[in-house]
């Protein structure tokens, strides 16, 4: 089921949009397992959008998209991948190989920055790696599972506030499990082989910010006429119209040599939207 975002008609919209991708599990091989990979993350400054529905896209493969309703793959204005998944070999020791981070793509060219990778299995017996940070502005990768400097298995990579942070990987204590990826993107840590539990991969998210609206016509709108107390005059022909403000009421002056209409548009719609995948 799509998600959409709608620019009403009669506006047009200067958004910024802000892609994370989603984290990708840790590995669950039996023999312990690396961290999943950290998800790509995208963002387009600045893009005007016309009056319609736009798509925000998920992919299992490759992440989140947005672009116009009914466009292809290539009309995206911008995409962030999804970190992927640690594997299951089953060969034995130190043997699931982690996941690699998400990559990202923009149309537009703003800022893209792809997602740390997962940290490796490893110790004996085996700790489970950590999982990759997501990442808006430096990547970071997963730890390497140890017995010796970590008694809670491998930390997981990843930037601290808003980005995501990798899971930490799974040791052989009881009790002490792989941990989800934070959000958004975050790569889940992997397993120990003494504990079966693996940490999943965070959810992506779109997120976007409306800079402006911009009405494009005026259709109809209530005037009030004011008239002032000193001599009137006749109206000009030629009346100049000026937008005074681009709050939630926007006020248009239409000015004549002497007595002055004002016209309000009707209320913005709905500005930021935030879309969890």
């Amino acid at each position: 089921m799509p998600n959409w975002y709608q620019v009403p008609s009669k506006y047009t919209a200067i958004v910024q949009i802000e892609i994370y991708g989603k984290g990708g599990s840790g590995s669950s091989d039996g023999d312990g397992g690396g961290g999943g990979g950290g998800a790509a993350y995208a963002r387009v400054n600045s893009v005007s959008l016309t009056p319609g529905f736009y798509d925000v896209v998920y992919s299992t493969t490759q992440g989140v998209s947005f672009r116009p309703a009914g466009g292809s793959a290539s009309s995206s204005f911008a995409r962030a991948d999804n970190g992927k998944a640690g594997t299951t070999d089953g060969s034995g020791i130190n043997s699931g190989p982690p996941g690699a981070g998400g990559s990202a793509s923009s149309s537009l060219g703003d800022f893209t920055a792809s997602g740390g990778n997962g940290g490796a299995v490893g110790g004996s017996p085996n700790f489970g790696g950590g999982g990759g940070g997501q990442s808006g502005s430096t990547s970071g990768d997963g730890s390497v599972g140890s017995s010796s400097t970590d008694a809670n298995g491998a930390s997981g990579g990843g930037s601290s506030g808003a980005d995501g942070s990798g899971g930490r990987g799974g040791d052989n204590s009881p009790g002490t499990v792989a941990q989800n990826g934070s959000g958004p993107g975050g790569g889940g840590g992997g397993r120990s082989d003494g504990n079966a539990t693996v940490g999943t991969g965070a959810p992506g998210r779109v997120i976007i910010t409306v800079l402006s609206f911009l009405p494009i016509q005026i259709s109809s709108f209530e005037i009030t006429l004011q008239k002032p107390q000193s001599s009137p005059g006749p109206l000009s022909q030629n009346p100049t119209t000026v937008i005074s403000s681009l709050s939630a009421a926007v006020m248009v002056r239409i000015l004549y040599k002497s007595i002055l209409f004002r016209a309000k548009v009707p209320p913005m719609p709905k500005t930021n939207m935030l879309i969890l995948i």
